[in-house]
């Protein structure tokens, strides 16, 4: 083993003063040592128990250092990831506000084009309920008019909730790239889960016809901000559908209230291919992804962020073939 230079001043400060101790004995208190035939038999056997000191001291001290060092190397390694970990980070925040600014533009564009569709509508629909009592079986591309009154109704409704939702993120986003979202809004989980079932309802639809909802009873309010715990929810929902095998699997969606430990729960189970233990270690790594191209592996990230910035942690159980369960634990009295 090579030492290191403070191993190797530590060793001869531990023979010095062993060697003055035993030197001390032997000149100063002679009659302290006793049985020995000869002074050289008494000096080899002196010296003998110096070196076996030495060694079992410096052996010591070698091991003690050898770890202080390894454990150095480790934090060091550490530090260069975060670092790593601080630069990426710091990239997104500007990727982040530039592709805010682009969406933004053709958003306001839409919100627009929709305003005038549903001026539009009003002026044209009662036209055609005219031509209707007329003709009762009047159809437009092969639909009933009645049928497809509702349908372009709600599809309009659609649109620009959607536009409002694409443009509260697109403000968010920009707060969150200077450090600037409101934290201080009255949070009520329960209403985020059911705003984000409505959202990610098309890939529910298309992943599974077994989505079980169980809304807790009781559950206080927190301080927090609701567009981003929504963002957390249709994340993990999404997740969860895409990671069932058929439609026939489901997905269980629950909210609780621990009064013992004064937290909310949010719970996420799916019956999903499930993760091994080297997924499970990386889920909440930036551009982690098992998706391959089409994921960013930022989901999770965000979301993990999302949550610690509410004072709260998520915790991830999961086994290959078997699903995964996610429960999201946020703390009601979290400092704001």
């Amino acid at each position: 083993m090579i030492l290191h230079g403070k191993i190797r001043i530590a060793a001869l400060i531990t023979f010095a003063s062993v060697m003055i101790s035993l030197l001390f004995l032997e000149f100063r208190h002679p009659e302290w040592i006793t049985g020995y035939t000869s002074s050289f038999v008494q000096f080899t056997d002196t010296a003998f128990a110096a070196l076996i000191t030495i060694v079992i001291t410096a052996s010591v001290i070698a091991l003690i250092m050898s770890a202080y060092n390894a454990k150095q190397e480790q934090l060091l390694e550490a530090h260069k990831k975060q670092l790593a970990h601080t630069e990426k980070l710091v990239t997104l925040g500007t990727l982040v506000s530039g592709v805010a600014h682009e969406v933004n533009n053709p958003n306001n564009s839409l919100m627009l084009d929709v305003e005038i569709i549903r001026k539009i509508l009003k002026g044209v629909l009662p036209v055609l309920e005219a031509h209707t009592q007329e003709n009762a079986d009047f159809e437009i591309s092969g639909f009933p008019f009645g049928e497809l009154k509702q349908e372009i109704t709600a599809l309009t409704e659609r649109m620009k909730r959607n536009s409002e939702r694409i443009k509260r993120i697109v403000s968010d986003l920009r707060a969150y790239s200077k450090n600037d979202v409101i934290m201080s809004e009255t949070v009520l989980l329960n209403n985020v889960v059911g705003s984000a079932l409505d959202v990610a309802d098309h890939v529910i639809r298309t992943c599974t016809n077994n989505l079980h909802v169980s809304l807790g009873e009781n559950i206080p309010p927190i301080k927090g901000n609701i567009q981003y715990l929504e963002q957390v929810v249709i994340n993990l929902i999404k997740n969860a559908c895409q990671a069932l095998p058929t439609g026939e699997k489901g997905v269980y969606v629950s909210t609780a209230f621990d009064e013992k430990m004064k937290n909310i729960v949010l719970t996420v189970r799916d019956e999903g291919k499930g993760m091994d233990n080297e997924t499970l270690k990386n889920i909440f790594t930036p551009f982690f992804t098992t998706k391959g191209k089409e994921g960013t592996g930022l989901g999770l990230s965000i979301c993990n962020n999302i949550v610690k910035t509410h004072g709260g942690k998520i915790e991830v159980e999961s086994k290959v073939g078997q699903g995964t369960i996610i429960r999201v634990i946020l703390p009601v009295n979290a400092p704001s």
